[in-house]
C-alpha cells in the first residue's frame, strides 16, 4: 500500500488535483472560519452550505456519472449568490468568486484522476468532503445556533 501511494504521488494529475483542492480548501476555510463567523449565517445558509458541499462530494462518490454530477454541482453553488448581493462585504464576495473559479478546476482534476483509475485518491477525497459537510451541519445547526451567539 505504501508503494502504491508513493507511485500515485509521483503522477502530475495527482499534484494538480491536490493543488486545486488545497487552494480551494484555503478559500473555503477562510470563508467558513473567518467571514461566516463574523457575520453569522441565516437559517437558509446554515443548510445551504452543507448542501453545496454534498453536491461537490457527489461526483467523487458516484464516479460513473462524474461529469453530469460536476455540472450539477457547479450550478448548485450559484443558488445563493443573488441573495448575497448587498449582504456580504467585498472580501467575502472576492472569496466566493475565487471559490466559483476553483470549483470546476478541482472537479476537472478529480475527473482526470478518476479516468486514470486512482480510486484510493478519490475515496480519500470523498471521505474528506463528507466530513466537511457533516462538520458544517453540526457546527452551524447544533453548536453555533442563533441562540448560542
Amino acid at each position: 500500500m505504501l508503494e502504491e501511494m508513493t507511485q500515485l504521488w509521483l503522477l502530475p494529475e495527482v499534484h494538480y488535483f491536490f493543488l486545486a483542492l488545497f487552494i480551494q480548501g484555503s478559500f473555503l476555510f477562510y470563508d467558513e472560519v473567518v467571514l461566516h463567523r463574523q457575520r453569522g449565517l441565516p437559517p437558509w445558509e446554515r443548510w445551504g452550505h452543507p448542501m453545496d458541499t454534498f453536491f461537490f462530494a457527489l461526483p467523487f462518490v458516484s464516479g460513473g456519472v462524474f461529469i453530469t454530477l460536476s455540472v450539477l454541482s457547479c450550478l448548485v453553488i450559484l443558488k445563493d449568490e443573488w441573495i448575497h448581493h448587498g449582504r456580504i462585504n467585498g472580501t467575502e464576495g472576492f472569496c466566493h468568486g475565487a471559490l466559483f473559479v476553483l470549483h470546476p478546476v478541482t472537479l476537472y482534476w478529480g475527473y482526470r484522476n478518476l479516468i486514470a483509475s486512482h480510486q484510493m485518491l478519490l475515496q480519500a477525497s470523498s471521505i474528506l468532503l463528507v466530513t466537511l459537510m457533516l462538520t458544517q451541519l453540526i457546527y452551524w445547526n447544533a453548536i453555533r445556533t442563533p441562540e448560542a451567539r
